[in-house]
C-alpha cells in the first residue's frame, strides 16, 4: 500500500470543517475525496484479491495527490 494513504489527513480535516475551522469548500473536497480513496482502496484490494499487480503506478499517482492536497487545506507540509 503507498505510504501516502490520505484517510487519516482527509478525515482530519473533515473533523476541523465540522469545528468551523476550515471553510465549506474544504468539507465538500474532503468529503468527495474520501469516498474516491474509499473507491481506490477497494479497488487495489479487489486486484491483490485476484492476483492482478496492484496498487498500479496511476493508483499510487492518485492517492499522492489527494494525500498532498488535503495536506495543503491542513497547512502541513
Amino acid at each position: 500500500m503507498p505510504e501516502d494513504d490520505p484517510r487519516e489527513e482527509l478525515e482530519e480535516l473533515i473533523k476541523l470543517c465540522e469545528e468551523g475551522h476550515r471553510p465549506n469548500d474544504a468539507y465538500e473536497w474532503a468529503c468527495s475525496a474520501l469516498d474516491t480513496v474509499e473507491s481506490i482502496m477497494q479497488t487495489i484490494e479487489d486486484m491483490q484479491e485476484n492476483d492482478a499487480d496492484a496498487p498500479t503506478p496511476r493508483q499510487v499517482r492518485a492517492l499522492e495527490n489527494i494525500y498532498a492536497a488535503a495536506r495543503r487545506w491542513l497547512d502541513k507540509k
